[in-house]
């Protein structure tokens, strides 16, 4: 029962090094075996916690640990997801270099893309779009990423979630859409109709 109460406080302060983005205590604390055994536990407890709050440097310290790469999606990939949703576009960067968060990248019926458009971070949607299994679901939920960006004032991610003919159609096809949204999708269609027909005279 010591040992365990031992490696329990040993384990929150290495929690709570985390979340302060304490490199140097985080280091220390790995210097401890009965840490370094533990350090994938509750579920990959510390990895999500580093992700999720952005924390760069100690992510990639704990991602050279082979128990935390193995469970890298942990929580239904919960480290990704928040990270994209908070706009930390460079762990998102680095988590996508596994092949196994890179599979899972629309889960959740394109959960880490509603999220990132709701917040308004345009550098990640378009992070996000270059992958076929995100761009061929922007309309998740109701259009949700195109609706809750608008609904927080994220124009910038409106006008390019309106280049996605679905999300035009959603729009076009949606009751009680603002009438501007709706003007303005409908010129974006009128343009993309047009430029397909010139690109078809070539």
């Amino acid at each position: 029962m010591f040992f365990k109460m031992i490696h329990f406080a040993e384990l929150n302060k290495l929690y709570t090094a985390i979340e302060n983005d304490n490199l140097h205590e985080v280091e220390a604390l790995l210097t401890l075996k009965d840490v370094r055994d533990n350090i994938a536990a509750n579920n990959n407890q510390a990895f999500r916690l580093a992700a999720s709050n952005g924390h760069i440097d100690i992510v990639r310290l704990l991602l050279k640990y082979s128990a935390v790469r193995d469970n890298i999606i942990a929580n239904n990939n919960q480290a990704f997801i928040e990270a994209a949703g908070h706009g930390y576009l460079d762990v998102v960067k680095l988590l996508l270099e596994y092949s196994v968060v890179h599979d899972n990248i629309a889960a959740f019926n394109n959960l880490a893309f509603r999220w990132v458009a709701s917040h308004g971070h345009l550098d990640l949607v378009n992070r996000l779009l270059e992958f076929p299994e995100v761009a061929n679901n922007t309309t998740a939920q109701g259009n949700e990423a195109f609706r809750f960006a608008y609904l927080h004032g994220h124009m910038d991610v409106c006008h390019r979630l309106l280049d996605y003919p679905a999300v035009r159609a959603a729009v076009l096809a949606a009751d009680n859409m603002d009438e501007n949204l709706r003007t303005i999708a409908q010129d974006k269609e009128s343009s993309m109709r047009a430029l397909n027909l010139q690109e078809q005279s070539f």
